[in-house]
């Protein structure tokens, strides 16, 4: 496939996703109100989109964590790389309700690749797995 129809078949799918997706209630809605705590580098907001078990790769160090565990991985990682900006790249919908977002992050003169991995639940997106690469 070229890459003009590999975006609009990955397009076509998202629209689909969402037209047929029932409202959510509650304090968790969207990966884009997850991208905003990536932007204010709220480790404590962050954790409120965990699972129970969470694993965490940055740059090659990777672990599984409970959800509080996570939550201090990430607190450590916004100390070190506090957030510039942050971007959503593309977000992708699979089977069984997963989802993959791919955003950038910027912090400094640092830039880093992000994937998040979450499933939906009737309460919003609970994450599973995130994977940070310093590029």
């Amino acid at each position: 496939m070229t890459n003009l129809s590999t975006f609009i078949f990955v397009l076509s799918l998202l629209t689909i996703q969402w037209w047929h997706q029932p409202a959510r209630v509650g304090k968790l809605h969207d990966l884009d109100n997850l991208a905003y705590t990536f932007k204010n580098g709220s480790s404590r907001e962050l954790s409120n989109y965990f699972g129970s078990r969470v694993e965490i790769n940055i740059s090659g160090n990777s672990g599984h964590y409970s959800k509080n565990q996570a939550e201090q991985v990430m607190r450590d990682f916004f100390k070190k790389y506090p957030p510039l900006d942050f971007h959503l790249l593309q977000k992708s919908a699979g089977s069984n309700d997963l989802t993959a977002t791919m955003a950038h992050y910027f912090s400094g003169e640092q830039r880093f690749k992000i994937l998040i991995k979450a499933k939906s639940e009737k309460e919003g997106p609970l994450v599973f797995a995130l994977d940070i690469i310093k590029e």
